[in-house]
């Protein structure tokens, strides 16, 4: 129960209401052009959530609360995954993160 309180404090008050867009049932578009609207839509909502996780936890780890900062580095370091690829250099500035608020 206190991690979960935790993570509710950290991040997901913060990003409860930009979640249900991203991760709920995507509309089905009939037209190439509204398809494309919707995806362009999609990422950036993602690109939103991303930045609102990251600048959370730089801000706990900056105020000297880094174990409150972990979970909203790991909601950035999930969606960021999931926007430019496992394997993106974009992942590195939320590994580096997630190492300073892990070290404390």
């Amino acid at each position: 129960v206190s991690h979960q309180r935790t993570d509710w404090i950290s991040i997901h008050s913060h990003i409860c209401h930009l979640l249900i867009p991203v991760l709920g049932p995507q509309p089905c578009f009939h037209s190439e052009k509204d398809r494309k609207h919707g995806k362009e839509q999609l990422l950036r909502r993602q690109e939103s959530l991303i930045a609102v996780a990251l600048s959370t936890a730089q801000g706990f780890v900056w105020a000297g609360k880094p174990l409150e900062a972990i979970p909203a580095a790991l909601q950035a370091l999930r969606f960021s995954s999931r926007v430019f690829g496992s394997g993106s250099a974009q992942l590195v500035p939320i590994y580096l993160l997630l190492a300073e608020a892990s070290t404390g």
